[in-house]
């Protein structure tokens, strides 16, 4: 779930709300999965390398029966594959989670935070990263840019201005 969560940008909600029919493989190394977020706004989000190998496994664990994509596990270990995870069984899970691996304490929307924070750095484009997110405004997406002046000097510095001046 972290993987997905971090790869795809998903929110809480729309992680808890992926049923087994919104995955699709794409190849060996590849899936898409459809999300239904706000507004009733319906996007694809893609899948690879590592968010897609934990998928995989994942899935052969959860099996193919319809259902809840990420599902509840009772305290034997059992699979509830009727039994989708709540908000609050989400984030008892993360808690868990940090809490194992020691790290800082997080919630699931800093992944999301994360995704278009990452793709912004690595260049891609304000609209891109607003599709790919669900968000309806581009000024909400514009709140998840962290790129500094540096990001702006070199932006401005790759223009080029033809300019000769006047012989003296």
């Amino acid at each position: 779930m972290i993987a997905v969560a971090w790869a795809a940008g998903l929110r809480r909600a729309e992680l808890g709300e992926l049923g087994y029919s919104s995955f699709s493989p794409s190849g060996p190394e590849d899936g898409d999965l459809v999300v239904h977020g706000k507004g009733d706004n319906v996007r694809t989000a893609y899948l690879y390398n590592g968010a897609f190998q934990a998928l995989a496994q994942w899935l052969c664990i959860r099996g193919d029966a319809d259902g809840p994509l990420f599902c509840a596990i009772d305290k034997g270990g059992r699979l509830k594959q009727w039994q989708p995870l709540s908000g609050e069984a989400l984030r008892l899970i993360l808690e868990k989670r940090i809490a194992e691996a020691r790290v800082k304490p997080m919630t699931w929307h800093d992944f999301r935070r994360s995704f278009a924070g990452n793709l912004l750095d690595n260049g891609t484009d304000l609209a891109t990263v607003q599709r790919l997110m669900g968000h309806a405004d581009p000024t909400t997406t514009s709140n998840y840019d962290r790129r500094g002046d540096e990001v702006k000097r070199r932006a401005v510095k790759a223009l080029f201005v033809p300019f000769r001046g006047r012989l003296l």
